[in-house]
């Protein structure tokens, strides 16, 4: 690591509403409904409960597509984001001369 480049924390903890209204909940559920799988999310009061569940979900609703604007708009402010796709593109760019 250069003497400039401050080390980002790996890893921040963040809610399951967190997750589930920056819309990657649904994101990664439609990818789960094409094999027919979901991961079903029940948040009560004072607990919180995840599992996989089987699923025969063949189709995406209208909803999908306010859920994809929610995530675009969510990765745009965030930080880890483009701090990766950064240093991916560097590695690209570094990888591609090398060839």
């Amino acid at each position: 690591m250069a003497k400039n480049d401050q080390a980002l924390p790996t890893l921040e903890k963040k809610t399951w509403d967190d997750f589930r209204n920056s819309g990657l909940l649904r994101f990664v559920n439609m990818f789960l409904h094409i094999f027919g799988w979901t991961i079903v999310l029940n948040i009560g009061n004072k607990s919180v409960t995840a599992y996989p569940a089987r699923c025969n979900y063949d189709g995406f609703s209208e909803q999908d597509e306010n859920a994809f604007r929610k995530l675009g708009a969510a990765l745009e402010n965030d930080k880890f984001f483009k701090s990766n796709m950064k240093r991916r593109k560097k590695d690209f760019a570094k990888a591609a001369k090398s060839k």
